[in-house]
């Protein structure tokens, strides 16, 4: 998923499977089954599957009327 931000809510993940590296506020994490991550409002942030296998995660998202979501940059 390419880099983008929400203005309006932060969210949290649970990653079930797989390998992913995000980037968050310019840092990159690579984040496997078990591991969480919050996600503040307004934080650009980005996915990208770096392991063999699909990689799943569940995204917590607090009820907003508007993700407000702004695509940054089109590079996934």
């Amino acid at each position: 998923m390419p880099l983008h931000q929400h203005a309006n809510l932060g969210h949290v993940q649970y990653y079930l499977k797989g390998q992913m590296k995000v980037t968050l506020d310019g840092e990159e994490f690579t984040l496997t089954q078990g591991n969480f991550l919050y996600v503040p409002k307004n934080v650009p942030h980005a996915y990208e599957n770096v392991g063999e296998e699909e990689a799943q995660f569940i995204c917590i998202i607090p009820p907003v009327k508007d993700m407000n979501t702004e695509i940054l940059s089109e590079k996934e």
